[in-house]
């Protein structure tokens, strides 16, 4: 048992340790605090995130030093390919060439188009293409499964990726068959961009 003395004693240890965990909340709560007449920031109610920032700031220089490259600088190139052909029902339109990227031929790995949003009879697709390649295809219409319903007639697509360009954009005209007839051979357009050096601009001023 404990004397009367001691239990008091205990009691007012008890409240003191709970009226120090109340400040300490309350102040943990408290953003702001009064030093005269200025406002300052508490102390604990101030948590900076340096990781973030510093991964934040890598990822900006990263990313500046992308957009300051020349065209002689830079390693790949977009290559944008715009198919108009319509295509009823679940039929869409698709990519099958060399390499990895468009499924080396093989018809279970067509690559398909994205359908446009301001024109349903024009299927897109964007990839980014290394500087100096070559791209050989041919475009086909696959069903819902992705299997191959119909190719293109005519020779491949070659698209070459020369030095100093910044993209390749493709242009084909794929016109629909009528009834049981063959569709006519494919209408390629190619236009290459080239992006000058912003040193490369004259800005005209007055005086």
């Amino acid at each position: 048992s404990v004397g009367g003395d001691g239990y008091a004693e205990i009691m007012l240890a008890v409240a003191a340790t709970m009226s120090a965990s109340h400040q300490w909340r309350s102040d943990a709560l408290r953003p702001f605090r009064s030093a005269g007449s200025r406002v300052v920031p508490h102390t604990r109610a101030v948590v900076s995130p340096v990781a973030y920032h510093a991964r934040s700031s890598r990822r900006s220089r990263r990313s500046n030093k992308r957009s300051q490259q020349t065209p002689e600088e830079r390693t790949d190139a977009a290559v944008t390919v715009r198919v108009r052909r319509p295509c009823p029902g679940d039929l869409r339109v698709g990519l099958l060439g060399e390499g990895g990227a468009l499924g080396k031929w093989d018809t279970s790995r067509v690559t398909p188009l994205r359908r446009s949003q301001s024109d349903p009879d024009l299927w897109e697709w964007v990839l980014a293409v290394p500087i100096g390649s070559k791209l050989q295809f041919k475009v086909v219409t696959i069903d819902a499964g992705d299997a191959v319903v119909r190719w293109s007639q005519g020779n491949d697509i070659v698209v070459t990726v020369p030095h100093g360009c910044t993209g390749v954009d493709v242009g084909v005209e794929w016109p629909e068959a009528k009834g049981d007839a063959r569709d006519a051979p494919l209408a390629v357009q190619q236009r290459v961009v080239v992006e000058k050096p912003i040193q490369d601009y004259r800005v005209e001023t007055g005086g």
